[in-house]
């Protein structure tokens, strides 16, 4: 599963170098490179999980291309079994919460707020389990993700996709 994720991962960043060298790249004298401050709410679905999170960047509206920085949170506690030996299982309540940088490209139609998106982040994710002391695991994950975006205004977006995680954490 890790290696369709890097996978993954490398074919949406070739998508995202491809989308930004066609509207004319860093140099362009065509395209503005104007950035303005964007303000997101997002929703993720996963194969087995739900995440629910805000997101604060810039984004560049001329070449649809954003870097912002996100918190997510898992909106409830899901059951997971710890492995506590060869034949012993703990099932815990575990609340996840992720944090880190992304960047995404968007399409929207002429004269349209709705449009899709397809991202990539690099996020730092830890956990808890209600009414123990055992730790839940840590560590860094990448999140590619693709979905519908509504932009409500020049500044603020909503959005709801599907996301592809190893389900390790």
């Amino acid at each position: 599963m890790f290696i369709k994720s890097k996978i993954f991962v490398i074919l949406l960043f070739g998508l995202l170098y491809n989308c930004w060298s066609q509207s004319g790249g860093p140099e362009s004298n065509t395209v503005s490179n104007k950035w303005d401050f964007q303000a997101g709410l997002n929703n993720y679905f996963l194969a087995q999980d739900y995440l629910l999170g805000a997101s604060l960047g810039a984004i560049n509206s001329n070449r649809n291309l954003s870097f912002f920085t996100e918190f997510e949170i898992r909106p409830f506690k899901k059951k997971v079994l710890d492995r506590q030996g060869a034949n012993l299982y703990y099932q815990l309540s575990e609340l996840r919460y992720y944090l880190g940088l992304g960047a995404e490209y968007s399409l929207y139609p002429k004269d349209g707020n709705i449009g899709v998106f397809v991202q990539s982040s690099l996020l730092y994710t830890w956990g808890e389990y209600s009414g123990t002391e055992i730790s839940a695991p840590k560590g860094s994950v990448i999140l590619p993700k693709v979905g519908v975006v509504w932009q409500f205004n020049s500044q603020g977006l909503l959005k709801a996709g599907v996301a592809f995680l190893d389900e390790s954490y």
